[in-house]
């Protein structure tokens, strides 16, 4: 038995007519490789069929280009951010430390000189204060700059990768 939809006669875009009855002189409708007609397609097969363009396809990896960038570049910065925020912070503890130096042996500074490397010790009384002083987070030193002897001190980090070009703490005394 034919299919009712089967008999209705359709033009194709060649002027062609499918689906008449066998008494009529037009072409059958042609078929699927699977046997089943057009009408016989399911939309699950429909749905698997369907594909994106070049176009589609270039627009998607270049915004995904795009925010892999940015997403990169912020990370860096972010990094360079926390170095400073650590050097500062390293530094605001050796100051701290110099200045309890200062209260506890006497009311003078150590003397310093060059790259603060080593540890910050009080004599007398026996007292180790800072027992290492930290570097740098690129693993240099910090630098006394200037005249650091034992009535004032400044000491700098020259390597800040974000804003000023270096950080500076001096004698609160």
């Amino acid at each position: 038995m034919q299919n009712q939809k089967s008999k209705i006669p359709v033009q194709s875009a060649r002027g062609q007519i499918y689906g008449a009855s066998k008494n009529q002189k037009y072409l059958p409708r042609p078929r699927l490789p699977d046997g089943q007609g057009q009408a016989g397609k399911s939309k699950i097969k429909n749905f698997f069929q369907f594909g994106f363009t070049l176009l589609e396809l270039l627009v998607v990896i270049s915004i995904i280009g795009v925010l892999v960038v940015m997403g990169t570049f912020s990370y860096s910065t972010a990094q360079k951010k926390a170095r400073d925020a650590e050097r500062k912070g390293d530094l605001r503890g050796i100051g701290q430390a110099l200045e309890q130096y200062y209260s506890v042996c006497g009311n003078v500074y150590p003397a310093l000189s060059g790259n603060l490397t080593g540890s910050i010790n009080c004599s007398s009384p026996a007292i180790n204060i800072m027992p290492t002083i930290p570097l740098d987070p690129k693993t240099t030193p910090y630098v006394c700059s200037g005249t650091c002897d034992t009535t004032k001190y400044k000491i700098c980090s020259n390597t800040m990768e974000v804003g000023p070009t270096g950080y500076c703490i001096s004698n609160q005394q």
